[in-house]
């Protein structure tokens, strides 16, 4: 059997762990592309019980053997793909394989690395410091690269700053355009500690947008972000609007969270607002 006939939605393939608690990863990107109706193939890296951000003593098992299974099939039956997303890889090798996938499958695909290693100025846990120069290799091959502003900082072997001035950010730009990038995005953004936002470069057009910050630590807004700006670029919108979009849209579910984050599960409240998408 070949995928040989037309499709009747665009098809993703989501490269990502699965974190059974914490709301991040797969258990976000496949139901907010499901929302932009958009068929999501889920390609698992790890699972674990919980995230690794503020969680101990979580399971995880690893999947590297199995993403090689699972490409080789895909392959064999000649599985065509209109997207790739990219986000959290355990190791090297994981990463040499999604390589070898994106060159495979991601000639005619629109390519969306989420470069998932680090928050806060730290590697997350269980990551080497040359990781970075690991996830280097991805860049060139995506059409649009969606750090956070550690990650950034991280690829282009910086030291990070808490805030970042426009000079800094926008250098941060240049430099993952000119890794091959056709599009950036630098998530986390902050000029002086009282708004978080986004600024973004590429074939499209510049910009950057901020909202106010908020006192709490709300795990998983890269990934809804991510994700609902994937799912736009896919639907065909140009990355000036994707980006606004998929921003505002973590915003109210940001400002949808905050009332009830006590007794809300861990992770962002955005399960009522994907009719909006």
């Amino acid at each position: 059997m070949t995928d040989s006939t037309k499709r009747a939605v665009k098809r993703v393939a989501a490269i990502n762990d699965i974190s059974c608690h914490g709301k991040c990863s797969l258990t976000v990107a496949l139901p907010v592309l499901s929302a932009c109706e958009i068929e999501a193939v889920p390609v698992p890296t790890a699972l674990l019980s919980t995230h690794t951000g503020g969680f101990s003593g979580y399971s995880k098992l690893v999947l590297t053997d199995e993403m090689e299974n699972v490409f080789r099939h895909f392959d064999e039956i000649d599985l065509g793909f209109d997207g790739i997303f990219t986000g959290y890889f355990c190791s090297r090798q994981q990463i040499l394989i999604a390589e070898k996938f994106l060159n495979r499958f991601g000639k005619n695909a629109l390519t969306v690395v989420d470069p998932v290693m680090a928050d806060n100025g730290s590697l997350y846990a269980g990551f080497s410091d040359d990781f970075p120069e690991q996830m280097l290799r991805l860049i060139p091959l995506a059409d649009t690269v969606t750090p956070n502003v550690t990650e950034a900082f991280l690829l282009a072997g910086e030291e990070y700053r808490p805030c970042q001035t426009k000079e800094d950010t926008d250098r941060l730009l240049k430099g993952l355009l000119d890794l091959g990038a056709r599009n950036a995005v630098i998530t986390g953004v902050s000029r002086d500690g009282t708004e978080l936002g986004y600024v973004f470069a590429g074939s499209d057009g510049c910009g950057e947008l901020f909202f106010p910050r908020v006192d709490r630590t709300i795990h998983g807004c890269g990934d809804v972000f991510a994700s609902v700006l994937t799912g736009k670029l896919l639907c065909g919108d140009p990355l000036p609007f994707a980006v606004e979009k998929a921003a505002r849209f973590t915003q109210h579910c940001i400002e949808r969270t905050l009332p009830v984050m006590e007794q809300h599960p861990y992770g962002l409240l955005f399960e009522p607002s994907l009719s909006l998408l």
